[in-house]
């Protein structure tokens, strides 16, 4: 049975801030708070991670939504290449900002699908920053 994500989210379960640059390319990507306060997608499996873009801004300055509330159902992108992920494994960001597989340190989300390939976009129950 496949995962439904509801995108009509409540009130507050969604956070915005300002992008420095274009990221529409980067939707489902898991970004990070620069040191500018605005996001820009990981690029690091270290990075400190705010949540899932969810939308497409366009140019500098536009507003970056992002799901960061635990306990929801997000859609994200994920590499299965280098591990392949099944279902409730950890989640954290790669250097390009997709979602993989996480056997040490911080996870900030669970896998609801399985995913054998690079470019899935699939359904994750994010959690926020814990280490396993």
């Amino acid at each position: 049975m496949a995962v439904r994500v509801h995108e009509d989210y409540l009130p507050g379960d969604l956070v915005t801030y300002q992008v420095a640059t274009d990221i529409s390319d980067s939707q489902y990507h898991m970004v990070e708070v620069e040191s500018d306060a605005q996001v820009d997608v990981a690029d690091a499996a270290s990075d400190l991670i705010a949540g899932i873009l969810t939308n497409k801004p366009t140019k500098e300055g536009a507003a970056a939504t992002v799901m960061s509330t635990p306990g929801k159902i997000v859609k994200a992108l994920c590499d299965g290449n280098s591990v392949n992920i099944a279902v409730n494994d950890y989640l954290g960001p790669s250097s390009s900002g997709h979602v993989i597989k996480k056997t040490t340190g911080t996870y900030y989300a669970r896998a609801l699908e399985a995913v054998a390939s690079d470019g899935h976009i699939v359904p994750v129950l994010w959690v926020g920053p814990t280490t396993i």
